[in-house]
């Protein structure tokens, strides 16, 4: 009720997206040269209380597969996702309608646990800056 309203953005809007990849994670590649995530657990005082019993290291790895690898070292803020699609299009050899939603529900996956954000073109206040007076 009183938060913010999501913003939706348009088809044209999400195309021209650039993913940006969180500086705040620990990354890594194991030795087939795919992408290792680190998240470091939570540190409130009953979740080290239950990992100590449980024995739980500090941190959860997720494994990347050589193409979420791919699209991870694409999530540089210089590629949009209209280029991420292309390339995936052409190196798998699939249809531009399949690899569009498999793409939108990996980045979905990726924006929702905090892996990556997005530079959106012509987002701002909706205002146009003042321009300089003369003197």
């Amino acid at each position: 009720m009183f938060g913010r309203k999501k913003q939706v953005l348009t088809r044209e809007q999400s195309l021209s997206a650039r993913p940006v990849r969180n500086e705040n994670l620990t990354v890594s590649r194991d030795d087939g040269g795919n992408v290792v995530i680190a998240i470091p657990r939570r540190k409130t005082w009953w979740a080290n209380a239950v990992a100590r019993i449980l024995r739980m290291p500090d941190k959860k790895k997720i494994a990347l597969d050589e193409i979420g690898t791919a699209v991870w070292d694409q999530c540089d803020g210089r590629h949009t996702v209209q280029s991420i699609i292309d390339h995936f299009v052409e190196k798998h050899k699939l249809n531009r309608r399949e690899a569009e939603v498999s793409m939108f529900a990996f980045f979905k996956e990726l924006t929702q646990r905090g892996f990556v954000g997005f530079v959106v073109n012509g987002q701002g206040n909706g205002k146009k800056p003042r321009e300089k007076r003369r003197k």
